[in-house]
């Protein structure tokens, strides 16, 4: 956000993608896939409005010419819109983290995340630090994202034993 704002931030890097953690997911029974993606007009959809994933659900409608004026939005945290679409109040919930799997009981996402990625919608975290920051402490920075990689890395090869790693790197071990 701050840097958005015009702070005096630099982008160093980044943290964390998860892609793979924040989606849509159509109801299966909706038969709705991306290619009629436009019978989403009039329909109910939840989502977290404001926030990245919001974002993404616009930008997904859009590369699917799905005119979002005519889609109902409907203000849903991800875990009270998986209860809306189990129950089948809406057609097509997005969020993150845990209310994923619960509404994939139901559904499939409408894009992969491979499928956003490839039309440049994605979801990450970035490490930004101020310019006086970045100007006075240069190895600094540059060893904290060897730090950030190596732990990133350990994860994708081995999430159980990548997870061990990580607490040691913040307990400074």
């Amino acid at each position: 956000m701050g840097a958005s704002n015009g702070a005096p931030l630099k982008l160093v890097g980044i943290a964390v993608t998860y892609a793979d953690n924040d989606l849509c997911i159509i109801r299966d029974d909706s038969v709705i896939t991306q290619e009629n993606a436009s019978e989403l007009e009039g329909m109910k959809v939840a989502t977290p409005i404001g926030n990245v994933t919001h974002y993404k659900l616009l930008r997904t409608l859009d590369h699917l010419d799905v005119d979002v004026n005519k889609v109902d939005l409907v203000q849903m945290n991800p875990a009270d819109g998986a209860v809306a679409l189990i129950r089948g109040d809406v057609v097509m919930a997005c969020g993150f983290g845990g209310a994923l799997d619960r509404m994939r009981t139901v559904g499939s996402p409408l894009m992969t995340s491979a499928e956003q990625e490839a039309i440049g919608i994605n979801t990450f975290d970035i490490v930004t630090v101020t310019d006086d920051f970045a100007a006075e402490h240069p190895d600094l920075v540059a060893k904290f994202m060897e730090v950030t990689e190596a732990a990133n890395n350990a994860y994708k090869a081995d999430p159980v034993e990548g997870q061990g790693l990580i607490v040691q790197l913040l307990a400074g071990q």
